[in-house]
């Protein structure tokens, strides 16, 4: 946590220079995804790698995934293709392996050729230099001390921070700005509830702020029911198991389908109904855990839950406290694609304006509240 509020205004600055919000972005219909994925690239830089190289880092990833996607479906199917699993997977490994040595590498050289300065200047340099610190940074910076971390301790770290949680976090707020964008009433609620918490004041987010942004939460997390990131979890299995009649062998893999399992009448009732109030403690209390998985569940569950959440939270909140979002594609003509995480097969368009803005909303016409879809769009 400690390392994202130390970015939270750097998040917000971001937000506010970013293409979408200048003015030419503001006059714009945009891809939200296309979009998104950007932007994260420019959080991956500032908060996990650092160095410059977010963009190199985020499409080098996107492009291993997308070869490890292809390469394990193919291998599935075929088992001879095994290789070309094997071998994307080999590149991707390449890619962090090449980024972590050379920052190991520059950190020695740095250390050799620093100048002497007396220990105060020390402290306050080290102090501020921890504040704002990469994620991978801070790794590479403990394992120069004392060496309780090995450079592949690191990696795997490094792996697991930028690969599992770069598109998943993404899409996911894909799918969150584009479900606010298509329930004014329920965007309604969030510029309430922000401006509750800061009123008129432009300050940055603290980590109080943050765990009062409860409608904020619920709205996040039935986005990840109806959308989940990662769509399929697959687990495999180490002891036979009997279910009822059923002998599931060991060694053999069970996959888990969130998307439908996010969709069971019995725990959500009308389940393609946006509802953010399903997720109040109220709402939530009695409800079995494993029927809502959207990080995974159980002893191999998502570790960078609570950081995904923090921040999306912040990023969403550091959006809409400032603008305002119009979808321009209603649900029944937006199609999923689920491959590593579940996408929108043709983006989603969205339309941006400050909150002292307005929309032509005589245009788009939206079903009232009680309705379960936003199915019909008219511009003229």
């Amino acid at each position: 946590m400690g390392i994202v509020s130390s970015h939270v205004r750097d998040f917000e600055v971001m937000c506010g220079h970013h293409y979408l919000f200048s003015h030419e972005g503001l006059s714009s219909t945009w891809y939200l995804f296309h979009e998104i994925t950007i932007f994260k690239a420019d959080v991956v830089e500032l908060v996990e790698i650092g160095n410059g190289k977010a963009m190199v880092v985020s499409t080098s990833v996107r492009i291993s995934l997308t070869r490890l996607y292809i390469g394990l479906t193919l291998s599935t199917i075929v088992p001879l293709l095994d290789k070309a699993f094997s071998k994307a997977l080999e590149v991707t490994r390449d890619l962090t392996n090449k980024i972590i040595f050379q920052k190991i590498k520059e950190r020695k050289e740095n250390k050799q050729n620093a100048i002497p300065v007396n220990e105060d200047s020390l402290h306050k340099h080290t102090q501020s230099q921890l504040q704002k610190s990469a994620f991978m940074d801070l790794l590479v910076e403990e394992h120069l001390k004392n060496n309780s971390l090995s450079e592949n301790d690191i990696k795997q770290e490094v792996d697991s921070f930028v690969f599992a949680g770069h598109d998943t976090t993404s899409v996911t707020m894909s799918w969150c700005l584009w479900m606010i964008g298509l329930h004014p009433w329920i965007q309604d609620k969030i510029h309430e509830e922000l401006d509750i918490i800061f009123g008129e004041d432009d300050r940055e987010s603290t980590v109080e702020d943050l765990n009062n942004m409860k409608y904020l939460e619920c709205v996040v997390k039935e986005t990840m029911r109806l959308y989940p990131p990662v769509p399929i979890i697959a687990r495999e299995i180490r002891n036979d198991i009997q279910y009822g009649k059923y002998t599931i062998p060991k060694d053999s893999t069970c996959v888990v389908y969130a998307y439908v399992l996010h969709r069971d009448p019995d725990v959500f009732p009308d389940p393609e109904r946006f509802d953010p109030e399903r997720f109040t403690p109220e709402n939530s209390a009695g409800r079995n855990p494993f029927a809502y998985v959207p990080f995974s569940a159980g002893p191999r569950n998502c570790l960078g839950q609570r950081f995904a959440m923090l921040e999306i939270k912040i990023l969403l909140s550091s959006i809409l406290r400032r603008y305002k979002m119009r979808s321009l594609d209603p649900r029944d003509k937006v199609h999923t694609l689920a491959e590593m995480v579940l996408r929108p097969s043709n983006g989603l368009r969205i339309q941006v304006r400050r909150r002292d803005q307005s929309f032509d909303f005589h245009s788009v016409y939206y079903r009232p509240p009680e309705e379960s879809l936003v199915s019909q769009l008219k511009i003229t």
